[in-house]
């Protein structure tokens, strides 16, 4: 994340309803309201995943995924449950970039890309 804007408009979750279910968590910040953005079929969540060990009381990177917005040739949210591949290691931002770009599968690009390793989790 050391370009200039990577972390622009980024969002955390942070409060976890402590009744909720460990396999459908429930989060309490409220929804994030993202104004004057132009519709992009390629636009997507990336997810950077990391734990929080208590033991040594610091923060360990575990990986990242990468959520499509948008149903594939559409407008319309790609709502549900997904389950996506957790790729070893930090964000490949220009990777991303390169694929939203080219227009591409993103999910099934990382699936067969030999470069992404998953994570063991």
């Amino acid at each position: 994340y050391s370009s200039p804007g990577a972390l622009q408009g980024i969002q955390y979750t942070r409060s976890l309803d402590p009744l909720s279910s460990p396999s459908a968590p429930r989060w309490q910040d409220g929804f994030s309201l993202y104004r004057g953005l132009m519709f992009n079929p390629n636009m997507c969540v990336v997810l950077d995943v990391r734990i929080w060990v208590a033991k040594s009381r610091s923060v360990e990177q575990v990986g990242w995924a990468i959520l499509p917005v948008f149903e594939t040739g559409t407008q319309y949210v790609a709502s549900g449950y997904h389950h996506l591949p957790l790729l070893e290691g930090l964000v490949q931002l220009e990777l991303l970039k390169s694929l939203m770009q080219q227009g591409k599968d993103i999910l099934g690009v990382m699936q067969e890309s030999r470069r992404l390793r998953r994570a063991l989790y």
